[in-house]
């Protein structure tokens, strides 16, 4: 496996039942590379929901994306024979997938694990232009780590730096 993995065959058996990774995948010489190709897959996909947010080796801590992991090796497992979804692991892929795409978007953190970088606002490296009777606060962008103010959002201008209304 090229991926650090999410979860083990012994988690999917688990699951599953022995009966079911049976049902599911011939007991041949090849089962093991087949269920090791659908965890593969099934951590390449959370990787990309959750990649630009957690780092893999954080992300492998955690019992969520073990559970999430599973959940997916199980859909995968279905779809490559053609099998409908079992109504429960169809119900939990459905609500993992949208928990991953509220992560992708930022609107949910996985409980107990930190982010690649601080989610927290800040404002640094600002300049006080006291040419200007208002003194505009400016961003200096050769040393500045942000980007782009934000389309909508605009600077605090109806006071000068005394506090008087202008």
């Amino acid at each position: 496996m090229a991926l650090t993995p999410y979860c083990t065959r012994a988690q999917v058996a688990v699951v599953l039942s022995e009966v079911g990774v049976d049902n599911r995948v011939p007991n041949d010489a090849n089962r093991d590379t087949v269920i090791d190709a659908m965890i593969e897959r099934a951590t390449a996909k959370i990787n990309n929901y959750c990649f630009t947010r957690y780092e893999t080796s954080v992300l492998a801590t955690s019992e969520w994306v073990t559970w999430c992991c599973v959940t997916l090796v199980i859909h995968y497992l279905n779809k490559r024979r053609n099998n409908p979804g079992v109504g429960a692991v169809a119900e939990d892929v459905d609500d993992y997938l949208e928990e991953l795409r509220q992560i992708k978007a930022g609107t949910m953190d996985i409980a107990g694990l930190a982010t690649r970088y601080d989610t927290s606002p800040s404002v640094g490296n600002y300049v006080v232009d006291r040419r200007y009777k208002r003194s505009i606060v400016r961003r200096v962008e050769k040393i500045s780590t942000g980007g782009p103010q934000v389309d909508g959002l605009k600077q605090h201008t109806t006071q000068d730096d005394v506090g008087r209304a202008i």
